[in-house]
């Protein structure tokens, strides 16, 4: 069988010029009926969910529980705030992001020095 190999830019993706192959008058006719019949005829379905073995390639990692929020009072520069109440979504959510991210970068660095515990604070002498 002889491949059909079809070349296209970025450009023609982005101006829209390209056509899909898909007849959607055909799909939006279909009936429930007309689908449900679809599905039983489609080769690639004709499996048992519940009975199948999910198989997943890649790293395994135990699923851990989101950690809980705590509510606080917090002083920020306007600024730093006005920045982050003006990105899309919760503005709370995008500041824990990047203490977060602080956290787990810090976190990664002193186990890479070697160092994993807090110094004490220092005080002064009375």
């Amino acid at each position: 069988m002889k491949e059909k190999i079809t070349r296209v830019t970025l450009e023609d993706i982005r101006s829209g010029k390209l056509k899909g192959e898909t007849d959607w008058e055909r799909v939006r006719a279909m009936t429930d009926e007309d689908i449900e019949r679809a599905i039983a005829e489609d080769p690639d379905s004709d499996f048992d969910l519940a009975n199948s073995t999910l198989v997943y390639v890649g790293k395994v990692t135990e699923w851990t529980p989101p950690p809980r929020k705590t509510a606080i009072s917090i002083r920020l520069d306007e600024d730093v705030l006005d920045f982050f109440k003006a990105q899309k979504g919760p503005y709370q959510t995008h500041i824990n992001a990047v203490l977060r991210s602080y956290m787990t970068a810090n976190k990664a660095r002193r186990a890479k020095a070697g160092s994993t515990r807090r110094r004490a604070p220092k005080t002064a002498a009375v």
